[in-house]
């Protein structure tokens, strides 16, 4: 049984697919299955992905004959083939130092017994060129993000809510499946910020994470990211009031935390 599941969800990323797929195989930790999704793909990614899906290390590779319409379905289908331990939702958009995994899965073995490993990321235009290092959040708590730091849910959910980006993306992050099941249940049903979703759940059910502070993810901007189309971003914030008000619901807020999120809605006019 592989100890890594290598989740790779794809749509229309042809021009990117090369380097992700490269930076994924070519992984110094080998323990691992790669598990290949296209979710109808109108590029040429169908034709990237079958000559990589040639190697031994995939199990499988799924074509989707129409498009489901959210990125997170393909999440939750993969996820119930995963044969590891741990999983890696590798997006197609993204790419990652070849010491990522190895890195990673050595912060595994911290004293504080994480359920989640998330890391340093850079991000990078579309040609690869460096157009920052840190996040806002990243910079807002600078001397925190400098170093490795290990933290329990319910105490990062207040942190760091109602803008929950210190996770910069999923590429980042390596989970246990065990957590991961349990997260993944409802993510189809958002179009936009299911990873949010998903972080904040395993928050609510106080999971712990551990942040390794190398810059190991590669986080690239380009024209088709949410912040970019109009209509997405605004279908953004309706998905952070849902998300908001299942956690609510579940009783995991206190007064802090509430009121952050009342300022939060203020201020973007959706209250």
């Amino acid at each position: 049984m592989p100890k890594v599941s290598i989740i790779v969800p794809n749509y229309n990323h042809a021009s990117f697919l090369k380097e992700r797929l490269d930076a994924v195989f070519n992984q110094t930790f080998q323990d691992f299955e790669v598990i290949l999704l296209d979710d109808a793909s109108t590029d040429n990614s169908v034709s990237i992905l079958n000559e990589y899906a040639k190697d031994k290390r995939v199990t499988h590779f799924i074509i989707n004959k129409k498009n489901s319409g959210s990125p997170f379905k393909q999440w939750k289908k993969a996820l119930e083939l995963a044969q590891g331990d741990y999983i890696w939702i590798a997006e197609t958009d993204d790419y990652s130092s070849t010491m990522f995994l190895s890195k990673v899965m050595e912060a595994f073995n911290h004293s504080s017994n994480p359920d989640i490993v998330f890391v340093g990321t850079t991000n990078v235009n579309e040609f690869n060129e460096g157009i920052g290092n840190s996040s806002r959040i990243e910079r807002k708590y600078k001397d925190l993000f400098s170093k490795n730091f290990n933290i329990e849910g319910k105490v990062f959910l207040e942190k760091f809510l109602p803008n929950f980006c210190v996770i910069r993306n999923m590429s980042s992050a390596v989970f246990k499946k065990s957590v991961g099941t349990l997260g993944v249940k409802n993510v189809e049903e958002f179009k936009v910020i299911g990873d949010f979703y998903f972080w904040v759940y395993l928050c609510s059910i106080n999971c712990n994470f551990f942040y390794l502070s190398e810059k190991l993810n590669f986080m690239r901007n380009h024209s088709k990211t949410v912040r970019r189309n109009k209509s997405l971003s605004l279908l953004k914030d309706k998905e952070y009031k849902k998300i908001h008000k299942e956690v609510v619901r579940r009783n995991v807020f206190n007064f802090k935390v509430l009121s952050i999120l009342v300022k939060y809605y203020i201020k973007k006019k959706i209250v």
